[in-house]
């Protein structure tokens, strides 16, 4: 797992049992606190599918002016409180990619989602598609809810 501080843990890193080229990617894009079941179930169906991995990333959405709050110390409390919560629910994901013969690492971050995908993107250099939380683009609407899904190419 990444933070944003830069610091490193592989405890929700999943090795699944390597096939030969597997090394496309789906990046998973969730709330700082976790994923969605309905996320999880199509990027695992999807992953399954295609022969990808999955680099889930916990998002805390924020602007530079937002992240200062986060700088004293009940802030930290949040940031803290938040990132446990996420590193529970990466890990299950990551229990449910073992499970299904998937490769899964995840990290967590705050910033901008453009930003931050931008990121991962560069660092991975093999993440062909990105899938979010339907809240990230205001599609919420009750019973008829999508997985916004972005196709990524040189």
């Amino acid at each position: 797992m990444v933070t944003d501080m830069g610091e490193e843990s592989t405890s929700a890193d999943v090795e699944a049992p390597e096939e030969p080229g597997r090394s496309r990617a789906i990046l998973v894009v969730g709330t700082e606190e976790g994923f969605s079941s309905m996320l999880v179930d199509y990027a695992l169906g999807l992953a399954g599918r295609m022969g990808y991995s999955i680099v889930a990333l916990n998002l805390l959405e924020a602007d530079k002016r937002e992240m200062r709050r986060y700088h004293g110390e009940t802030g930290k409390r949040e940031l803290e409180t938040m990132q446990k919560m996420a590193q529970a629910a990466a890990e299950d994901f990551g229990g449910k990619a073992w499970a299904r013969k998937v490769a899964f690492k995840s990290e967590w971050t705050m910033g901008e989602l453009d930003k931050c995908a931008q990121d991962i993107l560069a660092r991975e250099g093999n993440i062909e598609l990105a899938l979010t939380e339907p809240e990230y683009f205001g599609d919420s609407d009750g019973e008829y809810k999508s997985i916004p899904t972005f196709m990524y190419s040189e």
